[in-house]
């Protein structure tokens, strides 16, 4: 990881010790210039305020695609007022990078600068090659949080960010995707300290001791862009009544470390499309019945299958059946995908193989089709079956959405426009 260090002695202002970082920051990369640096940071620093701790501020200048990562640590001989009217920093630790390496970075360093001790001793160094050698001395100890002692307090740390967050937003809540955590061992304590909704996927919140029922809310997929567009419905539904944004925790599913933070606006109800044409309603249930099939399985056994969205009209050049079509001769309005009651049928013809096809209003067309694409325009991954392949070929050459379940590993995928979205 690249980290460089200035010591800030004659920074009075938050501005002066931004100008100096930027400046730093610009000697050491040339992916982009100062100006384009310090605009990215003040844009940030408009949003929110980037202070995390009562002593530490991360401001940022994140790129989309930049492939390079830069630290430069600020160590202040006195506190710079940050935000007003009275929160001081010492520390300023300006990222400059792509959005792949970002909270990575930033997570890495937040660890080292937690400790109290290694604090103290960055704020007494002598110089800035003192302050690098306490950095590396101490970055080993810190390489993976999630397997660390200090796992407990790095989550308490983010949910302490969010907070400090919270603060600037006005009708702001804080909100968890709770499969970051394997089980309550490692949750129950965090949860005591949190006052916000619980975003679950699990057919039992691990939090239901402490977190009330009515601020537990069922999502069908933990991906946060997927998550960002389903709280938006939600909202539209009645849910988060006189709240104008989620402040949402989350991280790698099972890791038991919170990584990342997200605010998301409800009151900008545009919904994300994956395809023109395809309501809501129908992608989400299609994906909420994916990853149960995907989870839960069929008899014990695991089940792979693929659900594809799209008019009939656009799909029937390139799907034939294998089987008879067990959908067939009953009336649309009691095949619809949305239909709760349809939920067994679909689970179990899941074991079939071929394809669900579904038409764009949720009635589901058939199952066990076959999809026909040749293979010159089959986009071949490594590591992708046929089934994945089928799902993102049929998105190559027609309007539609599809979505495959491993049956070896239970992963969902979403493809459109022949490429992996979700």
């Amino acid at each position: 990881m690249n980290i460089k260090a200035v010591i800030l002695d004659s920074s009075n202002s938050k501005d002066d010790a931004l100008e100096l970082l930027i400046n730093k920051a610009s000697i050491h990369t040339n992916k982009l210039s100062g100006t384009e640096i310090k605009h990215l940071v003040h844009e940030r620093e408009k949003i929110a305020t980037t202070l995390v701790s009562e002593n530490i501020a991360f401001p940022h200048a994140v790129k989309q695609g930049m492939d390079e990562s830069l630290i430069i640590l600020g160590v202040g001989r006195k506190p710079i007022l940050w935000t007003k009217p009275d929160q001081y920093v010492q520390v300023i630790v300006l990222f400059v990078g792509g959005n792949k390496q970002h909270l990575q970075s930033m997570s890495f360093t937040a660890r080292i600068l937690r400790n109290p001790v290694i604090l103290k001793e960055i704020l007494n160094a002598e110089d800035e090659k003192d302050v690098l050698d306490i950095i590396r001395r101490n970055s080993a100890a810190t390489d993976n949080p999630a397997d660390s002692e200090s796992a407990q307090e790095h989550n308490i740390a983010m949910l302490k960010a969010a907070e400090m967050l919270q603060t600037e937003l006005h009708n702001s809540a804080l909100a968890v995707i709770d499969d970051v955590f394997s089980s309550s061992k490692p949750a129950s304590s965090w949860y005591e300290n949190f006052d916000g909704w619980v975003l679950t996927t699990r057919s039992c919140c691990l939090s239901d001791k402490d977190i009330a029922e009515d601020r537990q809310v069922s999502i069908s997929n933990s991906d946060i862009i997927f998550t960002e567009n389903e709280l938006k419905h939600l909202t539209m539904e009645g849910y988060f009544k006189d709240i104008d944004s989620l402040i949402i925790l989350y991280g790698k599913q099972a890791s038991n470390s919170i990584s990342s933070i997200r605010v998301v606006n409800l009151q900008h109800k545009e919904e994300i499309s994956f395809i023109e044409g395809i309501p809501y309603d129908v992608s989400r249930r299609a994906l909420q019945l994916a990853r149960e099939i995907g989870m839960e399985g069929r008899e014990g056994k695991p089940v792979g299958c693929l659900f594809v969205i799209g008019s009939e009209e656009t799909l029937k050049d390139y799907t034939h059946q294998l089987i008879v079509n067990p959908f067939s001769g009953y009336p649309e309005e009691q095949r619809n995908i949305i239909d709760p009651s349809l939920e067994e049928t679909v689970k179990e013809f899941s074991k079939i193989d071929g394809a669900f096809i579904i038409k764009p209003d949720g009635t589901i067309k058939s199952a066990g089709t076959y999809i026909a694409i040749s293979p010159q325009t089959l986009e071949h991954h490594p590591g992708e079956g046929a089934r994945h392949a089928s799902a993102r070929g049929i998105t190559a050459v027609t309007d539609c959405l599809s979505i495959a379940v491993s049956e070896s590993t239970g992963r969902v995928s979403v493809y459109a426009r022949g490429q992996r979205i979700l």
